[in-house]
């Protein structure tokens, strides 16, 4: 048995625009009204994670079928593609009952699939692991669970909050934004900015490694600055036009 995404399931391929950002997916991909948040956010990271990989074609609520015999079919949450090899993803939010156990059955039998089961916390994957013992040892069917809740995100956070910090300074980010265009030197900045403020910034942000310096007096942003900046600005915006319409539905 070999599973194919269906012809009528293709038209839900991922584009890299389409994980830019959680809005743009969730406005794209969602269809269904009951659908839960935290679903669909679990489809999300792991159409990211799918399409950050290359030649990898995604798909979100994809019909599985066997060509050769189409009374096996079934739904997964989304399905990565390449070369022949086929990992259907079901994202789940509770312990594995029948219809997954039933949908694991038939990818067990297939000559062509792999499956990934997500969950958003630690679970016990004794009912899969105890059903499907040889596809979990191989390989063949993984488990795994987004780390949001491990000890390290509180690492992770107080990192955010520094760069927050570090960007909601107007003289810094006076600084960063030319950088976006071509690199600048300091004889470019202390034009609009009082050199002190220069000095004082220029080690900070080179800490931070939002900036690198090139040669004597020449700098530039990271590609990790760059990244950081850019949705800086346009998580900024986002949150602005959000206030605004708040403030408009409350007049």
């Amino acid at each position: 048995m070999k599973f194919e995404v269906h012809p009528s399931s293709r038209k839900r391929r991922v584009l890299p625009i389409h994980v830019l950002h959680y809005t743009a997916f969730r406005g794209d991909f969602r269809t269904k009204e009951d659908e839960s948040e935290l679903h669909l956010l679990e489809k999300f990271h792991v159409a990211r994670f799918l399409s950050q990989r290359g030649g990898v074609d995604t798909f979100i609520d994809p019909v599985l079928y066997d060509p050769e015999e189409h009374s096996h079919r079934l739904t997964a949450d989304l399905a990565g593609v390449e070369g022949g090899k086929l990992t259907a993803v079901f994202c789940e939010t509770q312990s594995p009952g029948e219809s997954l156990i039933r949908d694991l059955e038939m990818l067990d039998e297939s000559e062509n699939s792999s499956a990934l089961v997500v969950y958003p916390f630690k679970v016990n994957p004794g009912p899969i692991d105890e059903r499907f013992h040889d596809a979990v040892n191989t390989g063949k069917f993984v488990i795994e669970h987004l780390n949001w809740g491990d000890r390290g995100l509180e690492r992770v956070f107080r990192e955010v909050l520094e760069l927050v910090d570090l960007l909601t300074n107007e003289t810094r980010v006076k600084m960063l934004l030319p950088l976006l265009e071509h690199p600048q030197g300091k004889k470019h900045f202390r034009e609009e900015i009082n050199p002190k403020l220069i000095y004082e910034n220029v080690p900070l942000l080179r800490t931070h490694k939002m900036i690198d310096e090139l040669s004597d007096d020449l700098y530039d942003l990271t590609p990790m600055g760059k990244t950081i900046l850019c949705e800086y600005l346009a998580f900024i915006e986002k949150v602005r036009h959000l206030l605004l319409r708040e403030g408009e539905k409350d007049d």
